[in-house]
């Protein structure tokens, strides 16, 4: 009987351990951009004071899931972003131009009505991606989760009119054993948002 016991408590140490190592996983964040003009960061000051429009809108792939839900978390990202930081003044956030989606309108209306609400630069971001994805592997990693944030950020100067800024970004987040999932997407969306503005690791 006793040694029944140890061997119980043996495996329940093994399985406590495993248990450990999937809830502690293995996590790690990657971002890479694509940028013409001005390079991430976009923000390299500690306070810019300049007031801002934010236009912002998606374009899913065709067999994106859930893309409501994705939409409704991409609205909180980029609320809570442009609107708590006090680097700048955020006058207006919005997926409209004019009346239109605010990715299909031009720069010429995108500045002129930026630029009549009073702002000096308007950020134009289209989010392509926003989704966990999780794989399963016959191998000593069993599986991993990401979070995967693809977006596309225009940076355009009110007063000249002129693009300072094109950055395509990609920012993944997760790991081998990780467990994270699409309630943390806004956290992820953020993070992309902060790396391309102040870089990694800024406050």
């Amino acid at each position: 009987m006793k040694r029944s016991l140890r061997g119980c408590s043996g495996i329940h140490v093994i399985v406590a351990i495993v248990l450990l190592s999937v809830v502690a996983g293995c996590s790690s964040i990657v971002v890479s951009y694509h940028a013409v003009g001005v390079e991430p960061p976009l923000y390299r000051g500690k306070n810019s004071g300049e007031k801002i429009v934010v236009y912002w809108g998606t374009a899913w792939r065709d067999n994106q899931k859930e893309p409501s839900k994705r939409e409704a978390l991409a609205a909180r990202g980029i609320e809570e972003f442009f609107s708590s930081n006090p680097r700048w003044e955020t006058l207006r956030i919005s997926k409209s131009v004019v009346g239109r989606d605010a990715l299909l309108a031009s720069d010429t209306e995108a500045v002129s009505e930026a630029k009549t609400a009073g702002a000096d630069r308007v950020l134009i971001i289209r989010i392509e991606e926003l989704g966990p994805n999780v794989m399963v592997y016959l191998s000593p990693i069993l599986w991993q989760t990401q979070n995967e944030v693809l977006l596309h950020v225009r940076a355009i100067n009110c007063q000249t009119g002129q693009v300072e800024a094109d950055v395509s970004t990609r920012w993944v987040r997760g790991g081998p054993f990780t467990v994270i999932g699409a309630d943390s997407l806004p956290i992820d969306l953020a993070g992309a948002l902060k790396a391309v503005f102040f870089g990694r690791g800024t406050p």
